[in-house]
């Protein structure tokens, strides 16, 4: 038996960057059954590399984005592609990698501050079994 016990872990900048850091390129061809053989050009990265016909310039919901301080190679190529973008919330979110008992990382969002700004509705929702009777 497992003993149920809390763990709090530190995780470095090292191990985030090593957890975001470039995978090796695997060959499409190689991993692609060969029923799917057809459709090789959808899994090309030159194909994924472009942004979706609705995104982009132009577009009413186009952010304009902020210019960063620190160039990192990494975060200015996802800004460049499209991927990511400065946002201007007034929301504050933390984000946390977590070591899971398997010591691989747990991507773990706290929205504690968000909810604490979030609008709560007052309204009662009715029990299912009072409604269906």
């Amino acid at each position: 038996k497992r003993k149920s016990e809390i763990r709090i872990f530190v995780a470095l900048l090292a191990d985030i960057q090593k957890a975001l850091a470039p995978k090796p390129k695997l060959d499409p061809r190689i991993l692609l059954p060969k029923a799917y053989r057809k459709y090789l050009k959808l899994f090309l990265e030159k194909k994924a590399d472009k942004l979706l016909p609705l995104q982009g310039p132009g577009i009413n919901h186009y952010i304009k984005l902020k210019k960063i301080n620190r160039k990192d190679p990494k975060l200015t190529l996802l800004l460049e592609k499209g991927f990511i973008y400065v946002s201007n919330s007034l929301a504050i979110v933390l984000v946390l990698f977590i070591y899971k008992f398997s010591r691989g990382l747990y991507f773990y969002i706290n929205y504690y501050t968000l909810n604490k700004i979030s609008k709560k509705n007052k309204y009662s929702l009715p029990l299912i079994y009072k409604t269906l009777s």
